[in-house]
């Protein structure tokens, strides 16, 4: 049923269940596991040097490469083949935009609980998301975070 599964990752402390649930539907399906490190993106500096503003650039960069190694490596522990990359993205937009340029047939999205008014508005990253694209998406949420519910 799925070949490919996108699991985008903003570094927030869900991803680690998000990331449980998203090897097990590959390894469930045989599809390959596509994560993608959503970045920031970077602010204007007004006033910094380029030698700044580079060392900046790469320094999260590599941060970014660093972490996404390790979940490949954790990835590929489990038998499953993993593609790793990262853009910069401020809207869920460009997250369906690289789900539909990778061919996915899932994402998996970490989410928290919703209160007050994000109840009504549906406020979190992974509706935003769905209300992007036509793919399937899963929203998990991390059953240890003791999160009230207004």
């Amino acid at each position: 049923m799925y070949r490919r599964i996108l699991l985008p990752l903003n570094g927030g402390d869900q991803a680690g269940h998000a990331l449980s649930h998203a090897i097990a539907q590959a390894k469930q399906f045989g599809a390959e596991l596509v994560v993608l490190k959503v970045l920031p993106p970077r602010p204007i500096l007004n006033g910094v040097d380029s030698d700044a503003r580079q060392w900046v650039k790469d320094y999260t960069e590599s941060m970014a490469r660093e972490q996404m190694e390790q979940i490949a490596a954790t990835v590929k522990q489990h038998g499953v083949a993993v593609q790793v990359s990262a853009i910069e993205a401020d809207s869920p937009t460009k997250i369906a935009a690289s789900a539909e340029e990778n061919r996915v047939d899932l994402i998996i999205m970490p989410t928290r609980r919703s209160s007050g008014l994000g109840l009504w508005f549906g406020s979190s990253a992974g509706d935003r998301v769905a209300r992007e694209t036509d793919i399937p998406v899963l929203l998990v949420r991390d059953p240890d975070k003791n999160q009230d519910r207004v």
